[in-house]
């Protein structure tokens, strides 16, 4: 399917799409029931893609990669409507779209957890907040409880910020 190794993948909301991302910097949307590759984003990014995520109503794939960058792409259009260029100082490891797609948080080998306004409805790059929780390690894992985040790093600690911005 990709000319490199597969980094990270995701499945659509309505389970229709299977959506990979990849060491080749590209991301492919394969048709889930057919098994068919439906879109290439070829070079999407200036390097691998190490994270991928999809809006709560299936339009867009938002991308982080070592190139530092956040992607944001069409899934109907099939174009890049949006990049957060320099989102972080280090390779984005982990991307998501928070329950009320409000936010874009991202977690970086910076250290960092950056908390990006929607880009759906206000395309400003200026990031809302950033957070520097886990010294010394890379940030693996994140998930949101309500309003919270949770954070995981890869020397086995979990971090909490409670209270990001609604």
């Amino acid at each position: 399917a990709h000319d490199d190794a597969v980094l990270c993948v995701t499945m659509s909301i309505d389970d229709k799409y299977i959506i990979s991302g990849s060491d080749d910097r590209s991301i492919r949307i394969f048709d889930f029931e057919t098994k068919q590759r439906v879109h290439t984003f070829k070079h999407a990014q200036e390097g691998p893609i190490h994270s991928l995520t999809i809006s709560g109503d299936n339009r867009y794939i938002i991308a982080g990669s070592s190139d530092r960058s956040i992607k944001v792409f069409d899934l109907e259009t099939k174009r890049q409507v949006h990049s957060f260029d320099s989102a972080h100082d280090g390779w984005v490891l982990n991307v998501k779209i928070t329950n009320d797609q409000k936010y874009i948080v991202s977690a970086s080998s910076d250290q960092s957890v950056r908390i990006f306004q929607n880009p759906f409805n206000d395309l400003s790059e200026i990031y809302v907040s950033l957070y520097k929780s886990l010294p010394s390690s890379n940030l693996l894992g994140l998930i949101q409880l309500y309003n919270y985040l949770a954070l995981a790093n890869d020397e086995e600690k979990i971090a909490y910020i409670n209270k990001y911005p609604t």
